[in-house]
């Protein structure tokens, strides 16, 4: 079954993805629906998340772990 997943970019959330429809499979989900419920996923901010940049552009938002203050 294609799987996409829109608005990410970085193998973690590939390795998420697998590892949930593996359970899924495991638990005897309907695959249809757990692949339907990953157009879903939500990416939480600074996390190799996608965003829409000026023309026509992505922007790679990974900032989690910076930090505005230099010490």
């Amino acid at each position: 079954m294609p799987v996409m997943i829109e608005g990410v970019f970085g193998r973690n959330h590939v390795y998420a993805s697998l590892a949930a429809l593996a359970l899924s499979s495991v638990l005897k989900f309907n695959m249809l629906t757990a692949v339907n419920a990953l157009k879903n996923y939500d990416v939480s901010p600074g996390r190799m998340r996608l965003l829409k940049g000026i023309n026509d552009s992505m922007i790679i938002d990974d900032t989690y772990n910076s930090s505005p203050f230099c010490l």
